[in-house]
C-alpha cells in the first residue's frame, strides 16, 4: 500500500466531518478530485471506508476515485497488467487528516462504515450490523470507548477488557451492589463490567425449575492484560452476593423463628471459605508470579478455580488446581526480569543470620537472590 501526505486545515477537516451527515454533491471528475473533500470522482464518493494501515491498523477513509497504477506507485516497480493486458487499477482514498492511501483490488473487500459505527459508542458490538461487523469497526469502538476510560465493551456473552493502566473508580461498593440486586433478565440493560459477567454466572447456578447447573468462566489474555486482577473481583463479587445471600437465608430464619436468632452456621461457613479462597490468591502469586520486562506480577502458571455452592447458593466449598508452572524460571531469567515473588520475600523477611544461608552473593541488595553471574538488582 502506497502512502502520501497533503496538508489539511481544520476548516476542510470540518467540511470533512460534516460530509458524514450529508454526501457531498457530485462536482464531476479530474485529477484533482483529491485535492478538495466536496469534489468527489464517482457515485461512491460518499461511501466511507477501513483501510488497512501499517502503524494504526485500519484508519476511516473516504473514497475518491479509481486510478490506473504508475509505475512507481508500488515499491517503484513496474505492475503486471491486468486482466486481458488492461492496466491495473489502484484505489485512492483520503482520512480526515488528510492522508492519501491507495489500496488495490475491487472495493468491496473493503468493511464500510455508518455514521452511527464512527460517531456512535456502542457497549455491546452484537448491534453493529453484519455489513460493519469487522475487525476494523471492533478495533475503532474499543479504542474510542478506551479513550473515554470506559474500559469494558461486550459482545454478547463475551466480555473484552483493557487494561487502563491507572485506577478507576469502577469497582466501588455501589457498583458491585448495582450488579448484585439485578436480576438476571436485566443484567443486559446494565454497562458492561466483569461485575455483571459474575453476577450472570451467579444467578445462572439455579433455573427456575431448580435444576442445579454448573457455571464456567474462562479469563484469558496476553501477559499483563489484567487476568489475575479479574479474576479476584469477581472472586470477591462472589463472595459478597454468597455472604449477602446466606445473611438474609438467615434473616428469613430468625423471622420465621419469631426471634432475632443469630447468623446460622452456613451463613458462617459462607464466609470463612470465601475468604480462605480470597486468601489464597496472595500465596499463588507468591510461588507462581514474577516480575517479566511487561508486568510487574506476571502469573507464570495455569489456574483453574473452583467455588461450591449449596442449595442456598451460599459458598460452602472451593478447589484450586494450577498446572504449567514456568519453572525454569527458578535457575534462570531473562533479562530484565526476575524470579519468583517467594524468594524475594523470604529474603526481606528472615532473620540476618538466617539471610546469610538463604543468598550467596556478593550484592548487598536485601532482595537479591542472584548466584554464580551478574547481579540485577538496578532492573
Amino acid at each position: 500500500m502506497k502512502k502520501s501526505k497533503q496538508s489539511i486545515t481544520e476548516q476542510e477537516k470540518n467540511v470533512v466531518v460534516a460530509s458524514l451527515l450529508a454526501p457531498a454533491a457530485d462536482s464531476g471528475s479530474g485529477s484533482g478530485g483529491d485535492q478538495g473533500v466536496n469534489r468527489p470522482d464517482s457515485i461512491l464518493s460518499d461511501r466511507w471506508y477501513w483501510i488497512p494501515h501499517p502503524q494504526l491498523a485500519f484508519v476511516l477513509a473516504r473514497f475518491i476515485r479509481t486510478e490506473a497504477v504508475q509505475a512507481s506507485a508500488i515499491d517503484g516497480k513496474t505492475p503486471p497488467p491486468g486482466p486481458n493486458g488492461s492496466v491495473p487499477m489502484v484505489n485512492v482514498f483520503r482520512t480526515l487528516e488528510g492522508e492519501i492511501l491507495t489500496a488495490p483490488g475491487d472495493i468491496s473487500q473493503y468493511s464500510t462504515a455508518s455514521l452511527d459505527t464512527i460517531t456512535g459508542d456502542i457497549d455491546n458490538l452484537v448491534h453493529l450490523s453484519a455489513q460493519e461487523f469487522s475487525p476494523a469497526a471492533i478495533l475503532h469502538q474499543l479504542s474510542t470507548r478506551y479513550k473515554k476510560d470506559l474500559i469494558y465493551t461486550a459482545i454478547g456473552t463475551i466480555l473484552i477488557s483493557i487494561n487502563p493502566f491507572k485506577p478507576l473508580p469502577l469497582y466501588t461498593a455501589d457498583r458491585m451492589n448495582s450488579y448484585a440486586r439485578a436480576e438476571e433478565h436485566n443484567l443486559s440493560q446494565l454497562s458492561p463490567h466483569v461485575f455483571a459477567v459474575a453476577a450472570k454466572a451467579y444467578r445462572s447456578l439455579s433455573a427456575s425449575s431448580g435444576v442445579v447447573r454448573d457455571q464456567a468462566i474462562v479469563i484469558s489474555g496476553e501477559s499483563g492484560s489484567g487476568k489475575t486482577e479479574a479474576t479476584k473481583l469477581i472472586l470477591s463479587f462472589l463472595s459478597d452476593v454468597a455472604r449477602q445471600s446466606a445473611a438474609a437465608a438467615a434473616k428469613d430464619a430468625a423471622i420465621a423463628a419469631g426471634s432475632a436468632a443469630p447468623p446460622t452456621a452456613s451463613a458462617a461457613s459462607s464466609f470463612s471459605v470465601d475468604q480462605e479462597i480470597l486468601q489464597s490468591n496472595p500465596l499463588l502469586e507468591s510461588f507462581g508470579n514474577a516480575k517479566t520486562v511487561r508486568n510487574d506480577n506476571s502469573s507464570r502458571f495455569g489456574k483453574w478455580m473452583g467455588v461450591i455452592f449449596n442449595d442456598q447458593r451460599t459458598i460452602s466449598g472451593g478447589r484450586i488446581i494450577t498446572y504449567l508452572l514456568e519453572k525454569t524460571r527458578v535457575v534462570a531469567q531473562s533479562d530484565g526480569e526476575r524470579n519468583f515473588h517467594i524468594f524475594y520475600q523470604i529474603c526481606a523477611a528472615a532473620h540476618t543470620g538466617k539471610k546469610q544461608k538463604i543468598v550467596r552473593t556478593s550484592c548487598t541488595a536485601p532482595h537479591c537472590t542472584e548466584s554464580n553471574r551478574k547481579c540485577r538488582c538496578s532492573d
